[in-house]
């Protein structure tokens, strides 16, 4: 991350989304060019909650695609998780996994997506997100950033 700031939306320059799940809640943070442009967190359903950690992660997936359709849609897009599984469960055949992740598999049809492994220690943002509170008391330490140090530019 090179600013705490977000970052104008520029429809010529490349889109990833970064997205994570915790016990509680899925996070997404839209970017170009490493800097943040929009966030966007959740929380799960008591049931949900109960669902096998792949189902949260292509859960987070499935919510940062379609939290930020408006970029995404129509346009090859990144997404970065650090859930290793999800890459090859896109390369499955649908009849071999469960009918809870056939859905959400249909669900992507139609992104253009491109899934990338990232560490967790390189999805901050993300997964500070999924822990964060419905209160903003808390949410710049939970980021570990100041919202003082943030720019307009006009």
């Amino acid at each position: 991350m090179k600013s705490s700031c977000l970052k104008y939306f520029n429809g010529n320059t490349a889109v990833t989304v970064s997205v994570d799940a915790s016990k509680n809640g899925l996070g997404a943070v839209l970017l170009q060019e490493g800097q943040p442009v929009a966030y966007g967190s959740e929380s799960l359903t008591q049931t949900q909650q109960h669902y096998a950690q792949i189902e949260k992660e292509l859960m987070a997936v499935i919510y940062g695609l379609e939290h930020f359709n408006y970029y995404t849609y129509g346009r090859i897009v990144t997404v970065q998780t650090d859930h290793k599984p999800i890459l090859g469960l896109s390369k499955k055949s649908y009849n071999t996994i469960s009918p809870r992740l056939q859905r959400m598999l249909l669900r992507l049809n139609k992104y253009n997506i491109q899934l990338e492994y990232v560490p967790e220690k390189n999805l901050v943002i993300a997964d500070a997100l999924t822990r964060a509170q419905s209160t903003t008391d808390n949410f710049d330490e939970v980021l570990g950033q100041e919202a003082g140090n943030c720019e307009i530019n006009f």
